[in-house]
């Protein structure tokens, strides 16, 4: 008698792993994004604060590198927008931040546009962490998964 396995159960056990796989890989992919999504909203949460103890401190016209103690990233276009590996932050005029998760795989590298997004984490005028689908499609179920509002379009 031969000792081994037959052709048939090395084609089960390969197909068993390609499904379990192919079912796994989206949630993992999901769930690395949730992560970076809360990094986004941490960021967020902390500039918008830093902006109002800035406004309520009566400060004249303090750029944002004065009042955000962010690191990790670079800033560009005088201060209005801070770029991570994996966002773009760019201040309103009107005190409003948002969040542009980059398409591209380094933000940094492309952050001289902000059109070329999958999605936007952002305050909306009432005050309200909303979230935008993007451009490129790729996660437009984000924001279901983040169980945040839409946010109207910047």
């Amino acid at each position: 008698m031969k000792k081994g396995f037959t052709l048939i159960e090395l084609l089960v056990v390969v197909l068993i792993i390609g499904i379990l796989s192919a079912i796994a890989l989206p949630q993992y992919t999901k769930a690395v994004e949730k992560s970076r999504a809360a990094e986004a909203m941490i960021n967020l949460k902390h500039m918008k604060q830093a902006l109002e103890v800035s406004k309520l401190s009566g400060e004249e016209s303090p750029t944002a590198q004065d009042i955000f103690e962010l690191s990790g990233g670079t800033w560009e276009f005088d201060g209005t927008l801070y770029c991570t590996k994996n966002f773009g932050y760019q201040i309103g005029g009107d005190g409003i931040v948002s969040a542009y998760r980059c398409a591209t795989y380094n933000c940094q590298e492309s952050c001289t546009t902000m059109s070329d997004y999958d999605y936007v984490i952002g305050y909306r005028e009432d005050g309200v962490l909303a979230c935008l689908g993007g451009a490129t499609g790729l996660y437009n179920d984000m924001c279901s998964t983040l169980s945040l509002p839409p946010l109207q379009t910047p």
